[in-house]
């Protein structure tokens, strides 16, 4: 046993042998400084010693120069329990062991910047509450490993990170060093940093030093407003963007002069000095701005109202304005603004001036485009190219009272729906459009009887106008307008032209005409004038217009079955007052106007079968035709046809009703409206048998010829009832079952 116990001391006195020990260079009593002290990461173990026998718990500095010290443990707080200054900088250190100051309580700056330090332990502070400075910059260190990290240090001051490799640092890290006034995280890679919450944890902080990470600018613009109440003006973003600094001399105000950008490089920083409250106005006078981004209104979020009229706008991210929910007034005027995102106003829901006047804008996006600002009260957008402008695009802006419309491009536009949806209307400007006079003279007497004052340009109300000279222009009042010839012509001026094959004398055939319910829009064109029968064939034309009759107005007959139709307007057929004969058949059509057939008095042939009708709008939908001879219906939705619907039409011999959803027809009165009635089809429809019987008999006995599929009419839908009764070739539902409980397809 004490064989072993000798072995023991003596491996121990050797390995204490082998420990290099260094004796500092004391200048006093309390300091005591390390020079070229060298070791490696396998044998960083080495001992310390205050020079010339100094009591070594009377050193207070202790700093170490041109030294390799790969892991910093325990050995020197051992040493120097007392030291409150310990200098470890550019000492190539790699790792610190948890317990390395746990000896050290009385520690109050620590220095550790320029290593190679990679990690922490979670512990590696604990017990420092002494400590009010503490350098770990221009390390390695990727994150910090706790969120208690820095909590043992409640004295802490200053804390230097920067010029490491964080990738994120939660403000709750400091959440228990309330008495920090110095925090430099710069040349990180954080992407994100929670500005607002930092400041809420702590009330000293007077440098704050965060740029060169890769936080993206809007973020680090979130926090501007916070640390510019403070006197905290630097900022780091992504990339490197010139900072303006506007004036903030004027209360609440912040005002920028020559703040120049091109559109490629279009970021930048906007600041405001100290400010004691929060800005409400922004204003922008000699600068060029090619893109509005989100960084204006972040770094302003209380802004109400925000000048960037004159000021070479081209461009508006959709999010522009999105951190300005408070924004009252916004001035976009006189710049080069070709376009808008649908979303580009989305959140203004206090917004009750917009000025987009004098900009470039050929449309409006979007119906709902000025949906979000339901406080809207002011809307200019004079001097554009604007070329439609909807009614509907304000049926959500109840609260306007002031429309500028003029110098634009319109060809048209519904005044009286535009006043249904503004009732508090009573400023309207709209002179110097593309609109036909005759439309302008019935508008402008509807506005005058609701007392809405049309301001025109001899007033103080708007400016130069466009001053469009056109060679026939007429004046209504101050009311430029268009007389309605030239209207016509500057209406079909963009569209597409397709030329028909009038090779044959007064016919005019159309073929693979391809349009879409968006662009349906188009210029019929023949080398003939005296055109008689226009037919179409092998096309897609999904909406019939007034095109086709004002081209033809000399037409006869008009073939449009099998072309795609799926709507009719109402003025489709006005300028067609010789048309005879017009086939619609064989299309997708499910509803027509009620006065679609207006003007077309000498209507006798009227082919609609085969399309998707369900009903007809009003009792005197065929009363425009008296002299319509044939109609045909078969192969629709029919639910009903009220006999009344034909009263006006005594001409009538031919009608097919066939193929409908009928429940019921009262064919006596049917007949009373058409004494001349010869030839009726209506089997094929939901129609009881005893009432198709009843009808039959009395039809027969007119001697009307009750036409069947074999003879004058193609396929039926062939629906095939379980019990079904066979009248001839009228095809009925038995009385007692109720049609919808045996419906097989």
């Amino acid at each position: 046993m004490k064989l072993f116990l000798l072995l023991l001391i003596s491996i121990f006195s050797l390995s204490l042998a082998e420990i290099p020990v260094y004796e500092c260079d004391s200048l006093t009593a309390t300091l005591c400084f390390f020079k070229n002290v060298k070791l490696t990461p396998n044998r960083f173990h080495f001992q310390l010693r205050a020079a010339g026998g100094n009591n070594p718990e009377s050193i207070a500095f202790v700093e170490f120069e041109s030294s390799v010290i790969p892991v910093v443990y325990d050995n020197i707080c051992t040493a120097f329990p007392k030291t409150t200054n310990l200098q470890l900088g550019e000492s190539k250190i790699r790792e610190i062991t948890e317990d390395a100051f746990h000896a050290c309580q009385n520690l109050k700056t620590l220095r550790l910047h320029k290593n190679k330090i990679k990690t922490l332990h979670p512990n590696t502070f604990q017990g420092l509450a002494n400590l009010e400075f503490l350098n770990l910059a221009y390390n390695k260190i990727t994150k910090i490993p706790d969120l208690n990290f820095f909590a043992g240090m409640p004295k802490l001051n200053s804390l230097l990170l920067q010029w490491n490799n964080l990738t994120e640092f939660p403000a709750e890290l400091l959440q228990h060093n309330p008495e920090i006034f110095r925090l430099s995280i710069n040349s990180n890679d954080l992407f994100e940093l929670n500005v607002k919450k930092l400041l809420e944890y702590l009330p000293k902080l007077t440098y704050f030093h965060w740029f060169d990470n890769q936080v993206s600018c809007s973020k680090a613009l979130e926090g501007i407003g916070h640390l510019e109440a403070r006197g905290l003006t630097e900022v780091g973003c992504e990339a490197e963007i010139p900072i303006f600094k506007g004036d903030s001399s004027t209360p609440r105000s912040c005002f920028y002069e020559e703040v120049k950008l091109t559109r490629k490089n279009y970021e930048w920083l906007p600041s405001c000095g100290k400010i004691s409250k929060p800005i409400d106005y922004v204003e922008f006078e000699d600068s060029v701005i090619p893109v509005v981004y989100d960084n204006i209104c972040t770094a302003f979020p209380h802004t109400t109202s925000l000048q960037l009229g004159k000021s070479g706008v081209r461009e508006i991210f959709e999010n522009a304005f999105v951190p300005c929910p408070n924004l009252k007034t916004l001035r976009l005027h006189a710049n080069k603004i070709k376009e808008l995102h649908p979303d580009t106003f989305k959140g203004l829901q206090k917004l009750e001036f917009l000025n987009l006047a004098e900009n470039h804008l050929t449309q409006i996006p979007d119906v709902n485009f000025f949906a979000g600002m339901p406080k809207l009260q002011y809307l200019f957008l004079e001097w554009n190219d604007l070329k439609e402008f909807p009614a509907e695009l304000l049926k959500q802006n109840p609260e306007i009272y002031q429309l500028g419309l003029y110098s634009n491009d319109l060809l048209e536009l519904n005044v009286k729906k535009l006043v249904e949806y503004l009732p508090k209307l009573k400023f309207f400007n709209w002179f110097d459009n593309d609109i036909a006079c005759s439309h302008a003279l019935e508008d402008m007497k509807f506005l005058a009887t609701k007392e809405i004052f049309e301001w025109d340009c001899s007033s103080d109300l708007c400016d130069n106008s466009k001053s469009t000279n056109y060679e026939t222009e007429k004046i209504l009042g101050n009311f430029t307008c268009i007389p309605d010839a030239t209207w016509q012509e500057l209406k079909d001026r963009d569209l597409p032209a397709y030329r028909c094959d009038d090779s044959i004398t007064v016919w005019c055939t159309f073929q693979n005409i391809r349009l879409n319910s968006t662009n349906y829009r188009w210029k019929p064109k023949a080398n003939k004038t005296e055109i008689e029968y226009v037919e179409f064939e092998s096309s897609l034309i999904p909406v019939v217009y007034s095109n086709i009759c004002r081209a033809f107005p000399k037409m006869k007959n008009l073939q449009l079955g099998e072309s795609g139709v799926q709507e009719v307007t109402e003025d489709a057929f006005y300028a067609c007052a010789n048309l005879e004969t017009l086939r619609l058949h064989s299309n997708k059509i499910k509803v027509l106007h009620p006065t679609t057939f207006q003007g077309v008095p000498k209507m006798a042939f009227l082919n609609l079968g085969s399309n998707l009708l369900t009903e007809f709008p009003d009792l005197s939908f065929f009363a425009g035709m008296p002299k319509l001879q044939k109609l045909f219906l078969e192969w629709n939705n029919l639910k009903s046809f009220p006999a009344e619907l034909l009263k006006y039409n005594p001409k009538m011999y031919q009608l097919a009703l066939y193929s409908n959803n009928l429940s019921e027809l009262d064919v006596e009165k049917l007949v009373k409206y058409l004494p001349n009635l010869k030839y009726f089809n209506w089997i094929d429809n939901e129609i009881f048998c005893s009432q198709a019987l009843e009808g039959m008999t009395y039809l027969s006995s007119l001697g009307i010829v009750q036409w069947d599929c074999e003879e004058m009419c193609e396929n039926p839908k062939k629906r095939d009832y379980v019990t079904d009764k066979v009248l001839g070739n009228f095809t009925c539902v038995p009385d007692k079952i109720n049609a919808n409980s045996f419906w097989k397809d």
